[in-house]
């Protein structure tokens, strides 16, 4: 019998909500962020950018505000309460901004399985 290999791609979707779109293009595209960060050429690239990194960074159990936190460098803490599938970006960084950021992060979905011919690698 001989060993069988397969390929599998994964479909993750998040929801990304910006209470003031205007604030955080004024922060991260248009401000000084860039300079001790990277360039960020629009909103969709903000996006982009926040969601890779926050999929980067694990979460953690945050015991002073009793629930979940991910710390996302460059783009602030989020916080998910107990029971609840957002995440809120915290703390002085909203004041900061201008603006809250939420993110729901929904399931990993394995969507496409492939079997590799004769096993290879």
């Amino acid at each position: 019998m001989s060993a069988k290999k397969f390929d599998v791609d994964f479909e993750k979707t998040m929801k990304v909500e910006l209470e003031n779109p205007g604030a955080v293009e004024a922060y991260f595209i248009s401000g000084d962020w860039k300079e001790s960060f990277w360039t960020l050429d629009d909103l969709e690239d903000f996006v982009r950018s926040l969601s890779h990194a926050f999929e980067c960074h694990p979460e953690h159990y945050d015991r002073e505000r009793g629930g979940l936190s991910r710390d996302v460098e460059g783009f602030g803490t989020y916080h998910r309460a107990a029971g609840d599938s957002e995440y809120r970006l915290v703390g002085e960084a909203v004041e900061e901004i201008g603006s809250h950021i939420s993110i729901i992060d929904e399931d990993l979905e394995a969507v496409f399985v492939t079997e590799r011919a004769g096993g290879e690698p």
